[in-house]
């Protein structure tokens, strides 16, 4: 009773905080050209007296037109040496306001760090607050506990000591106390660096709590492996749950400390449930999870649809929002249709229509001139120094809310292979998978492609219970990448391309793949396994696992 009281006097606090500002961001998707225009000259009247103000005479600049003249557009490779310049020695290089923060990706292969100064870093925090009571609008997600696992590391600091985090550890370290007190989250258990210890950790906390309401994390595939690790582990956690000790090598990891109460009812409960099923799934053990948040979209969306079967039916997933390492990103305005709009008040985006942009040449364009449905790869700056930056990120168009669009994530547009000038993209992939997924019940959930570039093919390698003829699937899957990409098709005919190799591997190889590049450095849960890879890339213990 103490907790609905809580969590009712919360949300009227809430509201009275936080619905003027989200109002009024949904008032400005009525003009976001203006909105756009207006950003920009103060962007560039803030940053005049930069160095790269000053060189680019950004006190002449009066319109997007000049901007344009003025400023080509750039890359992080481009900016980088400015960047660092700035950091460690305090020169206004890139802008005219010291960097406080800096924000970085989730490959240790390609570092790349984006700065924020203190006016972005306060903006950031308000969208966070957005986000926060978008969340809390629909679906009473935070009425109990929530399983939070969206920091990806704890916050640490860069060479010259400015504190550094990924975009989803940003948003858990500014959520509101009152929705942070309710998650089931540990630093110190976040923090352990075995990625099979961690996940053990966060199952037995998790389970010992018996009012879960909802599932926070950034890649849904972190809880498809957490509920693998739960049912791998499952006499283990009842025991722990049951006397309240933590396993040794998870003692060891935390140095002894204890994050466990000791509760036979709950272990019993768990027991009983073992009992009646070999395979527990997340509402078995919640069987009032009201909502799930994570990403949806690109590389996700077939680790999202498998995560929505482990579920109980019509349990809504909601999508946590496309993120940039460059810019906050998107916030899911309408959890019910997950409308996502970009933070088109806190940055100046342009976009480039992918196809055209991809062939070398394309008009760049503004959020009111894009069509519902197309793809365009994202140009941003910020008021922290960045200026026309090419983020390599694709995103699709999915509808407007008043005439400013909405977006979800498509892919990197480097995650696309071209052995033959086929131009096969991963998307292409994706939708190949749910295309024979439609038409022929193969029910495949996780899959991964590979390039060979020696023998100028490619292999298809799927998790499945089902003995298919490999020849029928490969021809299925050959079909349906032609409807999904004309290059592919016309290369098929002309006899350029050989149709792709089908091959099943193990349940659990596909992640064990993505557990062994989180133990080389990769963020956890932010990292992203790609469905489209080189085959040099995958080890050679994967392509030895496969059982046709």
């Amino acid at each position: 009773m103490i907790s609905w009281i809580a969590y009712a006097v919360y949300w009227m606090l809430s509201g009275l905080l936080d619905v003027y500002a989200f109002h009024r961001f949904i008032h400005l998707t009525k003009k976001p050209r203006n909105i756009q225009i207006a950003l920009l000259k103060r962007i560039v009247r803030d940053n005049k007296e930069s160095q790269i103000g000053r060189t680019y005479r950004f006190s002449f600049i009066r319109d997007l037109e000049e901007f344009r003249a003025q400023i080509g557009l750039n890359t992080y490779a481009d900016i980088k040496n400015d960047l660092r310049l700035q950091e460690s020695s305090g020169k206004y290089v890139l802008c005219a306001r010291q960097f406080v923060y800096l924000n970085h990706n989730a490959d240790p292969k390609n570092f790349k760090a984006f700065p924020f100064t203190a006016d972005a870093l306060r903006d950031a925090r308000r969208d966070v607050r957005l986000t926060a009571y978008a969340w809390l609008r629909h679906y009473g997600l935070w009425r109990n506990r929530v399983l939070a696992l969206l920091e990806g590391e704890p916050r640490s600091f860069s060479k010259t000591g400015l504190p550094q985090g990924t975009v989803t550890g940003f948003v858990f370290r500014n959520l509101p106390s009152f929705m942070r007190r309710r998650c089931i989250s540990n630093t110190e258990i976040t923090a352990i660096k075995n990625p099979e210890t961690r996940y053990l950790a966060h199952a037995i906390i998790a389970l010992a709590e018996t009012k879960v309401t909802c599932l926070v994390t950034a890649n849904p595939a972190t809880l498809v492996h957490l509920l693998y690790v739960i049912n791998q582990n499952f006499d283990e956690i009842c025991d722990a749950i049951e006397k309240g000790i933590l396993p040794e090598r998870i003692q060891q990891a935390l140095r002894g400390r204890q994050f466990l109460r000791a509760n036979p009812k709950r272990a019993e409960q768990l027991r009983t449930l073992a009992e009646t099923k070999d395979r527990k799934v997340f509402g078995d053990f919640w069987p009032k999870i009201r909502g799930v948040i994570c990403w949806t979209a690109g590389s996700c969306r077939s680790s999202a649809q498998f995560l929505r079967t482990q579920l109980p039916e019509g349990t809504p997933v909601l999508e946590l929002g496309y993120q940039s390492s460059a810019s906050f990103g998107t916030i899911n305005v309408d959890t019910r249709s997950n409308a996502c709009l970009l933070s088109f008040h806190r940055n100046f985006y342009e976009f480039a229509e992918r196809s055209a942009w991809e062939a070398g040449f394309g008009q760049l364009k503004l959020l009111d001139e894009l069509v519902v449905g197309q793809e365009y790869y994202v140009l941003v700056t910020t008021r922290s120094g960045l200026y026309r930056l090419q983020t390599d990120q694709i995103v699709r168009v999915t509808g407007k809310v008043h005439n400013t669009p909405t977006f979800e994530f498509v892919q990197n547009g480097s995650s696309s292979t071209n052995i033959n000038g086929e131009r096969l993209a991963e998307s292409h992939v994706i939708s190949a998978i749910e295309k024979l997924n439609a038409e022929h019940g193969c029910e495949i959930s996780q899959f991964l492609m590979t390039s060979d570039t020696d023998s100028k093919h490619y292999r298809l390698y799927v998790e499945s219970e089902s003995a298919w003829e490999p020849e029928l699937v490969a021809n299925w899957f050959d079909n349906a990448l032609e409807s999904c990409n004309s290059e592919w098709a016309v290369k098929r005919v002309s006899e350029r391309m050989q149709a792709p190799e089908f091959h099943r591997v193990p349940t659990g190889s596909i992640n064990a793949l993505r557990a062994r590049s989180v133990r080389d450095g990769f963020a956890d849960p932010l990292y992203v396994l790609p469905h489209l890879q080189d085959q040099t890339d995958i080890p050679l213990s994967f392509s030895e696992a496969m059982l046709q």
